[in-house]
């Protein structure tokens, strides 16, 4: 069973900051990931993703509450040489009967910038999102 009940798409990115705004008790939050300190801005999160991946707002509390793997990673800007950290927090769902689905969000600095959704079927893209040092999983405990 799913830890939250998906919702209808929204219908702008304005409905989605809204619905971001709901599941996190207001327009900004700081969460505890894993032992690493995380915004939740909505205005940010809900203007950068597609409309068509909004009915999975629900399950981003969930996400960063009970990730299944942290990864953490030094990148370095390819124009400036400024060097950034970024962390992406993984976790996957079954959402219907052979369908599965992950969930990523992206932190950069302290503050998370994106996050998408990916269907497991998606093999390549779904490994790239598991890159750098893994700061949290299954075989980091």
């Amino acid at each position: 069973d799913l830890p939250a009940k998906l919702m209808p798409h929204a219908a702008t990115h304005e409905d989605a900051v809204a619905a971001i705004e709901e599941a996190f008790n207001g327009p900004s939050a700081v969460v505890d990931i894993k032992g690493m300190p995380a915004v939740i801005d909505a205005k940010i999160l809900g203007k950068h993703i597609d409309l068509n991946r909004t009915d999975f707002i629900p399950l981003l509390p969930d996400v960063l509450s009970n990730p299944f793997e942290v990864w953490n990673q030094v990148e370095r800007n390819a124009r400036t040489g400024a060097l950034r950290m970024r962390m992406r927090v993984v976790k996957a769902y079954r959402i219907g009967p052979g369908k599965t689905v992950m969930v990523v969000l992206d932190r950069q600095g302290q503050t998370l910038v994106g996050w998408t959704v990916i269907p497991a079927r998606s093999g390549n893209y779904v490994e790239n999102q598991r890159q750098g040092a893994l700061w949290y999983g299954a075989t980091s405990e």
